[in-house]
């Protein structure tokens, strides 16, 4: 999937294969460990001026590797044919708990996940600059 939204550069915006039929963008992140960029697709919600998106790493209580790289060194993100820098965030607070309102609303097996992780999902800002 992550190759078919680098050559469509960012312009596939659902996926029911990776997301359940969601928005979905490309998110690069620089290895904590390595320094290689790594990229994977993640699921959306728009939060103006920026994008949240949701580390659950479907009921595993591991997190997402994705989130530990985007902690360190966010990069960028492609969207709509766009390729953006980004800073990030993680959303705390109630902002998180909206954030985690919205996406439940959207997907309702996010709940069972959470549920299955036994930990509470990260959730990260994304914020062009």
């Amino acid at each position: 999937m992550r190759e078919l939204l680098h050559a469509g550069r960012g312009r596939i915006r659902r996926s029911r294969l990776v997301a359940g039929g969601q928005p979905v963008l490309a998110l690069t992140t620089v290895g904590r460990r390595t320094g290689q960029k790594r990229s994977t697709v993640v699921a959306f919600l728009c939060d103006r001026p920026g994008y949240a998106v949701y580390a659950s790493n479907l009921g595993s209580k591991r997190g997402s590797t994705w989130s530990l790289n985007l902690r360190a060194h966010p990069d960028t993100i492609d969207l709509d044919g766009r390729r953006l820098m980004i800073v990030a965030r993680q959303a705390t607070g109630e902002d998180a708990e909206q954030l985690w309102a919205l996406y439940a609303d959207r997907l309702p097996a996010v709940e069972h996940f959470q549920a299955i992780a036994e930990r509470e999902t990260p959730i990260f800002i994304l914020t062009p600059i």
